[in-house]
C-alpha cells in the first residue's frame, strides 16, 4: 500500500472519529438543555391541544376525573409526594384559589396511588387545594410531565392554554395571565410586577 492510500485511510478514520465525537457532544448538550428550566418548561402537551381526562381518586376515596371541571378554568398542579418545592408551593395557593372563586379551580394532581396518600398530602398542605391521586405513570404520561411542580392551565372548554415549571404563586399567576385569565388578582400581578413574569 502506497503512502497516498495510507494517508487517505488515516484521513477518513480521523473524520469518522471526529463525527462520532461531535454527535456525542451535541447529544450531551441536548440532554443538558432538556434538564434546564427552559427545556423542562417545553415539556408537556402542545398549547391549544385538548387536555386529556384522567381517572383519579380524591382525598376522600371518591373516584374523580378532570372532566368534572369543564365550564371553568382549571389549574392543574402536577406534584409529587417527595417534592419539597411542591409542599411549600401548594399552601401558598390558598389565597389565589380563594380570590379566583368560582371562575377557576386549582387542583393538585398528585403523582401517587390511593386515597391514603392523597388524604395525607391534603392534610400536609393545609387543605389549600383539592388533591387528586392520579397514579405514578398513566396520568403524567398523558400530560407528558417529567418533573414537579409543573402547571397546566386549561380553559373552560378543556383546551390547554398555558403550561410551565413553577415554584411560586407568582409563576402560577403569570401562567394564568398567559392563558388569558383576566381576573383582578391576575391582572394586578401582571401590572404591578412585570419583571417577575418568568418561571423561576
Amino acid at each position: 500500500m502506497d503512502f497516498f492510500s495510507i494517508s487517505y485511510a488515516v484521513l477518513w478514520t480521523v473524520v469518522l472519529v471526529e463525527g462520532v465525537a461531535l454527535l456525542l457532544v451535541l447529544r450531551s448538550v441536548g440532554t443538558i438543555f432538556l434538564n434546564t428550566r427552559e427545556g423542562i418548561s417545553r415539556d408537556g402537551l402542545s398549547i391549544g391541544s385538548m387536555a386529556p381526562d384522567i381517572d383519579a381518586t380524591d382525598a376522600g376515596g371518591v373516584p374523580r376525573s378532570f372532566r368534572e371541571f369543564r365550564g371553568r378554568w382549571l389549574v392543574l398542579v402536577f406534584a409529587s409526594p417527595t417534592c419539597t418545592i411542591c409542599l411549600k408551593l401548594v399552601p401558598d395557593l390558598r389565597a389565589l384559589r380563594s380570590a379566583l372563586g368560582s371562575e377557576a379551580e386549582i387542583l393538585v394532581a398528585l403523582r401517587a396511588d390511593g386515597e391514603e396518600v392523597a388524604s395525607a398530602y391534603e392534610r400536609a398542605t393545609g387543605e389549600a387545594a383539592p388533591v387528586f391521586a392520579i397514579g405514578t405513570k398513566a396520568g403524567t404520561e398523558k400530560y407528558k410531565v417529567r418533573v414537579s411542580p409543573f402547571v397546566n392551565v386549561v380553559d373552560p372548554q378543556g383546551i390547554l392554554r398555558a403550561k410551565g415549571l413553577v415554584n411560586t404563586v407568582e409563576n402560577v399567576e403569570h401562567l394564568l395571565f398567559e392563558a388569558g385569565v383576566r381576573h383582578p388578582r391576575v391582572m394586578a400581578h401582571a401590572q404591578d410586577s412585570p419583571a417577575e413574569h418568568q418561571h423561576g
